[in-house]
């Protein structure tokens, strides 16, 4: 066996024990779109908290995932979607992409982004957010002051799968 043949393999090894150990307790939903059925059969089996994107980041999901979905549309979807996340087991949270620079953002563009998200999960959803992770890990002392007035803690980092990963670990 070759250097480059184990090498690869060695890092499969290493991926799936990723998903194994820590992969399954977190996700990230950036791509609900992509396979929800397989979303929610994941929440059903494995029970993980999820960290959920919003309506706010409706121009993120079409352009970094084409999902095709004006802002109304896409509160449709996730307000049909995310109950049943729930209901399967799932301990549902913000996932809220700002800015890979939130230091060019204004102040005032973050707190309208966070509170719509926290808006969006308490009065269309029913759900009181407790925790918040911003997308790309990019976050500032005014976005971290800002979820606090809103009761949110900011989780820094933490071990996690995408959302579009599910169907292959179910």
């Amino acid at each position: 066996m070759g250097l480059s043949t184990r090498l690869l393999s060695f890092a499969k090894s290493m991926y799936k024990k990723y998903q194994n150990h820590v992969g399954r307790k977190i996700v990230h939903v950036e791509s609900p779109h992509y396979n929800p059925e397989a979303l929610v059969g994941y929440c059903k089996k494995y029970k993980p908290k999820c960290f959920c994107i919003t309506p706010v980041n409706y121009e993120f999901l079409n352009s970094e995932y084409s999902a095709g979905m004006n802002r109304d549309q896409l509160a449709q979807f996730l307000k049909k979607l995310y109950p049943r996340m729930k209901e399967a087991g799932a301990d549902l949270q913000l996932h809220v992409h700002v800015s890979w620079l939130p230091a060019l953002v204004s102040k005032e563009k973050k707190r309208v982004m966070i509170e719509d998200a926290v808006r969006f999960f308490r009065n269309e959803l029913g759900i009181v957010p407790s925790e918040i992770i911003f997308g790309w890990f990019a976050w500032d002392t005014e976005m971290e002051i800002i979820s606090k007035d809103l009761g949110l803690k900011v989780v820094k980092w933490s071990p996690y799968i995408y959302d579009r990963w599910c169907e292959e670990l179910l």
